[in-house]
């Protein structure tokens, strides 16, 4: 248990981080990349000090990522794509969903 707060822990100081160095200057689409392969290498790190496997990217899922991030660049705002079930690729299981949604990520089973 201990390991999946480490890791989430690293998963949030990631994301803020980025979003902080990401907002102070527009970044070349040679250093994003970099980037994240930076990001996506400390998580996978952080999982095999967990013992669990890595994660790998999905190239499709990335460039609908990277078009909003252009989209919320442009606009001057964060804010959450709500055509997103319409345009993330699919994979065969339910896509997750973004914070912010007002459900919860998971329920307690029913009791009889």
């Amino acid at each position: 248990m201990k390991s999946v707060w480490r890791l989430g822990s690293l998963l949030v100081a990631g994301t803020v981080a980025a979003t902080v160095l990401g907002g102070i200057a527009p970044a070349s689409a040679s250093s994003s990349a970099s980037e994240e392969t930076c990001l996506v290498d400390a998580i996978n790190a952080a999982r095999a000090s967990a013992g669990e496997p890595p994660l790998l990217v999905n190239a499709d899922l990335r460039d609908v990522a990277r078009g909003w991030s252009q989209t919320m660049l442009s606009s001057g705002h964060i804010y959450h794509d709500t055509n997103l079930s319409n345009v993330a690729p699919t994979t065969g299981r339910a896509s997750a969903r973004t914070s912010g949604s007002g459900r919860p990520a998971a329920t307690s089973p029913r009791r009889s």
